[in-house]
């Protein structure tokens, strides 16, 4: 990965996981870094935490930097470019979008530029112990050179896998959000183990490391499907188990679950646009 000047507009909870996978790899010193965000002390706490420069003003940022990542929330998307796309301060810049929802279309439309280099990523917090999975897809300018570069850029946290733009939504609803819907089933197995007498700190290491086990069966080649045929034996607890979930159509209700997350991040796009 080449060195640059990276801008971080922004700099929330995933853009810090984000930046601490890519320190690790060293190939992007501190000094390569600078960013900015609405409160001056958190930027100032953070640029003491990282060694990295913090400035109030976002267009240097801009100007200084090669390559702008932009973190903020998605409403707050216009306010940050139409400063920018007034002083024309966008041009020969390449960018990374981490904005939910936001299609490539509303950034060259909003910045009347269509020869805009920009990527459009989904990453999620798995970035913040090296195990993120990030979704990309590339504006239709990007250079090859650009393309491996936000490729590396991201697989210093993680997974990364590069999918065509109608199915960023999915992404979002499957891996983005993702996490949050795996915490929520660690803490529910955990809770019902320490209702039934085991320690809560037991209880959460069985219900995380049983979770973790399992994936990595999966990302190691084996097939969900097949690894169910071995563990589920007739008369075992394993086949009673799965016996009432299926009762309770656990399997729609989870779809539905990704539905709505999907749903959410395509009407961000239709909200902003």
């Amino acid at each position: 990965m080449r060195q640059c000047r990276v801008g971080w507009i922004g700099f929330g909870h995933i853009a810090e996981y984000l930046y601490r996978g890519v320190a690790l790899t060293e190939q992007l010193p501190p000094s390569c870094h600078m960013f900015t965000l609405r409160h001056p002390d958190k930027g100032r706490r953070l640029a003491e935490t990282y060694g990295i420069q913090y400035e109030r003003n976002l267009e240097r940022v801009v100007m200084e930097s090669e390559i702008c990542i932009l973190a903020v929330r998605p409403g707050q998307m216009k306010e940050v470019l139409e400063p920018l796309s007034k002083l024309k301060l966008f041009q020969h810049k390449s960018w990374i979008t981490l904005l939910a929802g936001i299609p490539i279309s509303l950034y060259t439309h909003f910045l009347g530029e269509e020869s805009l280099e920009l990527a459009r990523a989904m990453p999620n917090l798995g970035v913040s112990v090296g195990e993120g999975m990030t979704s990309l897809c590339f504006s239709k300018a990007s250079s090859r050179e650009f393309q491996i570069f936000t490729k590396l850029f991201f697989a210093s946290s993680g997974k990364v896998e590069e999918l065509p733009e109608t199915l960023m939504d999915v992404a979002c609803g499957l891996a983005g959000s993702g996490p949050g819907f795996i915490f929520k089933l660690i803490e529910a197995a955990a809770q019902w183990a320490h209702k039934r007498g085991m320690p809560e700190p037991q209880a959460l290491l069985m219900a995380a490391q049983t979770m973790l086990g399992a994936a990595k069966l999966v990302l190691e080649g084996q097939k969900p499907s097949e690894l169910l045929a071995h563990i589920a034996v007739p008369g075992g607890t394993t086949e009673a188990g799965l016996t009432r979930l299926k009762a309770l159509k656990l399997d729609e209700g989870w779809k539905e679950v990704l539905e709505e997350a999907t749903l959410k991040s395509s009407q961000l796009g239709s909200v902003h646009s």
